[in-house]
């Protein structure tokens, strides 16, 4: 459920909807504790997507590639 609210979250702020999510994070103190976490990893893995080329394309191959090259 954390992660459904990270992604709504992200996608919609609007006032009714923080006010579902805190409603939410005070039905249970995991849920709070769970969404903090979930919320950290998300933040800290979005830097992943600066690392994408410039012109957009994912080698999805990329481990394979680089395993290779060192091996």
């Amino acid at each position: 459920m954390a992660a459904e609210w990270l992604i709504r979250l992200d996608a919609d702020n609007s006032a009714a909807l923080i006010a579902q999510w805190r409603q939410w994070l005070a039905e249970n103190p995991r849920n709070q504790a769970v969404y903090r976490r979930l919320e950290k990893i998300w933040r800290e893995t979005d830097c992943l997507k600066k690392l994408r080329p410039l012109d957009g394309t994912v080698n999805l191959d990329v481990m394979d590639t680089f395993s290779a090259a060192t091996g």
